[in-house]
């Protein structure tokens, strides 16, 4: 399903903004046509059989990115993920550095975003 700013508001119901919820994966393809990044989220789930479920976000036309792993880690979601949309773009932040707003935070600082110009979900169960 596309990511619009719709849905984006049912789904941070559904999985409680994405608060600790735990990165599984992500896998970046720059090569053999369009960019693309595919990360998989194992987050709490209001509507899930077991409590938890997995979200598999896949962000297409990646315009910009970082995954820094360090003493600091973007694993455990402790702040959520934080999402915009911004010149055409839609930024997704992992564990933002602050509390959620309207705007992007400082990327700078960040230490886990990307950027594309689609983004495309699937909810997937885990037992």
């Amino acid at each position: 399903m596309n990511l619009t700013p719709e849905r984006l508001v049912e789904l941070r119901s559904r999985f409680v903004n994405f608060y600790d919820g735990v990165v599984a994966t992500v896998d970046l393809q720059l090569r053999h046509g369009p960019r693309r990044c595919v990360l998989t989220v194992h987050c709490r789930d209001t509507e899930g059989a077991s409590g938890w479920s997995a979200i598999v976000f896949t962000m297409s036309g990646v315009d910009e990115f970082r995954f820094e792993l360090g003493r600091y880690t973007f694993e455990v979601l402790s702040f959520g993920i934080q999402f915009a949309w911004k010149n055409e773009l839609l930024y997704m932040v992992l564990a933002p550095n602050a509390d959620e707003t309207e705007d992007l935070p400082d990327l700078t600082e960040n230490i886990a975003y990307v950027s594309g110009t689609s983004c495309e979900y699937e909810i997937l169960p885990l037992s």
